[in-house]
């Protein structure tokens, strides 16, 4: 986690020229683990605000309305757990008036493992990155673009393959 956010933010840094960012976001779709807090909170110090989110892709509750799906873009937060919040990032669509996917649409799950930053922005930062993929006409991705890309290449590792060289253009990993 040290290696990765520092390298991250070496990057930002140079290629905007910039000092380090205001705000660090990280999802991830396993807990994050005690040390990989302290290793995040350590690189990105007292610069930036730090929010560690954990997405769960399959959680367990489901809101149904009576007569159609939730609508693509809701955020449901349980008073009780001021951590947690599900986000549809698929769902009903007002402007064609259907539900355009098959089954029910799954919510995604978002448990803040660490920082102070509203859940609901979080949520809209999540759901903003559902709309980032440029290789496809869908109307709706489930995932964040950025965790779909991480499948990727995750896939692209457990196959064995390595690139001669780091090729930094995103286009390379969609």
């Amino acid at each position: 986690m040290r290696s990765l956010v520092a390298k991250a933010i070496r990057y930002y840094c140079e290629k905007y020229g910039e000092g380090t960012p205001l705000t660090v976001v990280i999802l991830k779709t396993t807990d994050f683990k005690d040390y990989e807090i302290k290793a995040a909170k350590d690189v990105v110090g007292s610069s930036a605000t730090l929010d560690l989110v954990h997405v769960l892709t399959n959680p367990m509750l489901r809101i149904l309305g009576e007569s159609q799906a939730p609508p693509r873009g809701s955020f449901y937060q349980e008073e009780s757990d001021p951590n947690t919040t599900l986000l549809y990032t698929t769902g009903y669509v007002s402007e064609d008036k259907t539900y355009p996917g098959i089954g029910s649409p799954a919510p995604l799950e978002l448990r803040r493992d660490y920082g102070n930053t509203e859940l609901s922005i979080l949520g809209l930062q999540a759901f903003s990155l559902t709309k980032m993929d440029w290789n496809t006409t869908r109307v709706m991705l489930r995932e964040p673009v950025t965790i779909k890309f991480a499948r990727k290449v995750s896939d692209v590792i457990k196959a064995g393959l390595s690139a001669e060289e780091l090729v930094r253009d995103f286009r390379y990993y969609m």
